[in-house]
């Protein structure tokens, strides 16, 4: 089935995200973003676990919550949720017109495909990681006895997220590799489109890094790296913490970590051992439009990413850089074209010594080279990563 349009008449589009938006999160980001953009064109209703209804700060995007299962194993929870769900859009459907139905692909996610499969609607499925590697790399963060507990289960989620992918009328992939992987499942190239994370270039803008020291009370006479993100396994931030150990500048560079997740604790332990705890600073989860502040703050910014077959479409990496600051990150598949661009260096990923070796060489870095690259990061951003631009080629793709 292909949409098309036959007016210019805004059509209904419903997106479906199970998970709680309202959370400060890259899931927030993406998808408070996606339909804030989407609603210039379009009429966008945003269906999520989230509680209450004040999670998008747009008057165009309606929003519905659905209360997820809550129980204990929380895997379980997850699967009866998405059965809910299911019964939940047959009755949004009974006094709403649904033109399109976009998923956000998470959780078992079957529930959203059957829905738009029984009533014949157009349903976008959007893939933002290759989910099995993600989910193998999760799995080394529980006690063993937990782990093959939760293994059984992540395996279904991996043979849900496999059959609604099939399912669906278009898939959107954020990267070549995952596009590729899809492939790999049988899945024709004409039915994928390859359409990146995107960046709100009005929200992050550049903004005098003294001025932002001293609005979060930081120290204007030390040098800052950051990383801001989620604190999960592959986002790297142990190398970043061992790199920065080795660096030998503490009294003069302090580093910043703003975001939770999973890790934190492992993380926070980690700084303890190394006895480094004085200069590094866990700031936690800030509230989104905050986050401008805290990346103009840091002189140097730090994407320590391991590697993952699925390649990056970095959210954080493009709101580093349209807040104009000099950037590290991992030479990873999506990542090239850091060095490529001259805005910042490249080290190899889980290698401590090259990325402590390119800290330094940031460091060393005079002034107005640093500016210069991040003058270059921020017209990058804004010529090649806007969520404005991510919008119209996914409704390219939809032939809307």
């Amino acid at each position: 089935m292909q949409l098309v349009r036959l007016s210019c008449v805004y059509m209904n589009w419903f997106v479906v995200v199970e998970d709680d938006v309202s959370v400060n999160n890259a899931v927030h980001t993406h998808v408070t973003e996606f339909c804030d953009a989407l609603s210039e064109y379009e009429t966008v209703t945003l269906i999520s676990y989230s509680k209450g209804v004040s999670f998008i700060d747009n008057s165009k995007v309606s929003t519905i919550s659905i209360k997820p299962v809550s129980i204990s194993p929380n895997n379980i929870g997850i699967l009866l949720s998405t059965i809910k769900l299911f019964f939940s859009l047959l009755m949004i459907h009974r006094n709403n017109k649904f033109d399109v139905l976009y998923n956000r692909a998470s959780a078992f996610g079957f529930g959203p495909l059957l829905f738009a499969r029984l009533k014949n609607i157009p349903a976008i499925i959007e893939i933002n990681g290759i989910w099995r590697e993600e989910q193998l790399l999760s799995l080394k963060s529980y006690p063993i006895v937990k782990r093959w507990l939760v293994a059984p289960i992540q395996y279904l989620r991996h043979l849900s997220l496999v059959a609604i992918s099939r399912g669906a009328n278009k898939i959107i992939a954020v990267t070549p590799k995952i596009a590729a992987y899809l492939t790999s499942l049988g899945i024709t190239a004409d039915r994928i489109t390859i359409a990146p994370n995107g960046v709100n270039t009005q929200l992050f803008t550049p903004k005098d890094p003294s001025e932002s020291k001293n609005s979060l009370h930081l120290n204007v006479e030390l040098t800052y790296i950051g990383f801001i993100g989620s604190l999960t396994a592959w986002q790297g931030v142990d190398d970043l913490i061992n790199a920065f150990y080795l660096i030998e500048r503490s009294d003069q560079v302090n580093l910043l970590i703003v975001g939770d997740g999973i890790e934190r604790e492992n993380l926070e332990k980690l700084a303890q051992r190394l006895e480094i705890n004085k200069y590094v600073h866990f700031l936690g989860r800030k509230p989104y439009r905050e986050i401008p502040l805290y990346l103009s703050a840091c002189d140097i910014l730090v994407a320590p990413k391991k590697p993952l077959s699925s390649g990056f479409s970095p959210l954080k990496v493009y709101e580093y850089m349209a807040c104009s600051r000099p950037i590290i990150t991992s030479r990873a598949e999506g990542l090239e074209f850091i060095s490529e661009n001259r805005i910042g260096y490249l080290f190899s990923p889980g290698d401590i010594n090259d990325l402590k070796e390119n800290i330094i060489r940031m460091l060393d870095t005079g002034e107005e080279k640093r500016t210069a690259m991040g003058v270059r990061a921020r017209q990058m951003a804004e010529g090649n990563y806007s969520w404005d631009a991510t919008v119209q080629l996914i409704r390219n793709s939809a032939n809307i």
